[in-house]
């Protein structure tokens, strides 16, 4: 079943992502020739007015040929009718439009778990309300009535806090040496503290409590304005993960599809739910990702759009399949690394 469930999660983000690209090709009149959703040996086929529908044995993605793209070539065919023939404009909204469908999954998902479920606990600031006595913070100095403004781990960058929810997520499972920012009386001090063992909890703690959590129900329309502005959290919290696996921090933590199908079917053990806000995750972890901007995703693709509109005449053909050789090296060399991670977290 983990595996049935990988493959429809999966299937889902990849649909939503090229129906993207489809419609806008579609919409602009530039001739598809494939829409296949998978790779290598045909399952299944349907051929279209124009397009042929294809089905493909391997679910880890799925493409749409349009004429005038990379090796697709239409004999006989308006040029108009090209990938290339189309203005530029049009040539970016089509890359685009897989990642704004992405996360238009993302936050339709989102904003239909609040309607299923529209009891919201919202956290409570992050100030402190409880020290237990004894324990790291205590002896640190941290008092009640703190506010904790950012957290920095050893050899990390300082992390800003929003909410206790946030600080809570933060220190579970952390052992390491920390540095609270606190505000205390106008004042911004900073307190060093390392978390002790709690047997009956099995885990690290510092010693500290937050205020209780208030209930409230959010209406219809507030169910998707709560659904945006976790979309814009999870987009932000995303942008740093990417960030610092650019200069080469988190590469570990990488996950490839063997991850992926295992983190599947935990979640669909877990119930329906969660496995519906891991879809949402995953769609914008592919949105997010095709924004990078190598030539062989889409945000570098409307990179290059930008170069020929600045330059005002086409690339050279020799010089963006290098960059598109380039840029797969790229993406080959992150794929080694997560399937490798993936394999050391199975075995």
């Amino acid at each position: 079943m983990t595996i049935v469930y990988f493959i429809v999660v999966l299937g889902i983000i990849i649909l939503i992502h090229e129906i993207g690209h489809f419609t806008a090709a579609k919409a602009f009149k530039v001739y598809c020739q494939e829409f296949a959703l998978g790779f290598g040996p045909t399952l299944l086929k349907y051929q279209g007015k124009e397009t042929k529908y294809s089905l493909r044995i391997l679910p880890f993605g799925g493409y749409v040929s349009m004429a005038g793209d990379q090796g697709v070539e239409i004999e006989n065919l308006p040029f108009e009718r090209t990938l290339k023939g189309v203005n530029r404009l049009k040539r970016a909204i089509i890359m685009l439009s897989g990642i704004a469908m992405n996360v238009l999954l993302t936050w339709a998902l989102l904003s239909a778990m609040f309607i299923a479920d529209p009891r919201q606990l919202v956290s409570p600031p992050p100030i402190i309300d409880g020290i237990v006595e004894t324990y790291p913070a205590a002896v640190a100095g941290v008092k009640v009535g703190d506010e904790v403004v950012a957290v920095t781990f050893h050899g990390q960058k300082r992390k800003e806090i929003r909410d206790y929810f946030e600080l809570a997520t933060l220190l579970a499972g952390n052992k390491e040496t920390l540095v609270l920012e606190i505000k205390r009386a106008d004042q911004l001090i900073n307190i060093e503290v390392t978390p002790i063992y709690n047997e009956e909890n099995g885990r690290y703690l510092i010693g500290i409590n937050g205020r209780q959590p208030e209930l409230r129900h959010l209406s219809f329309l507030q169910c998707f304005s709560e659904a945006g502005k976790e979309l814009v959290f999870y987009s932000g919290e995303m942008f740093k993960v990417i960030g610092n696996l650019l200069q080469g921090q988190g590469l570990e933590n990488l996950s490839g599809p063997l991850g992926i199908a295992q983190m599947t079917g935990e979640q669909a053990q877990a119930g329906f739910i969660n496995l519906v806000f891991l879809v949402a995750i995953l769609s914008l972890n592919v949105a997010l990702f095709n924004l990078l901007p190598l030539p062989i995703l889409d945000g570098g693709r409307v990179i290059l759009i930008l170069i020929e509109a600045l330059l005002n005449k086409p690339l050279n053909k020799k010089f963006e399949t290098a960059l598109m050789l380039l840029s797969l090296l790229v993406i080959g060399a992150l794929m080694f690394i997560a399937f490798y991670n993936d394999i050391i977290r199975m075995f």
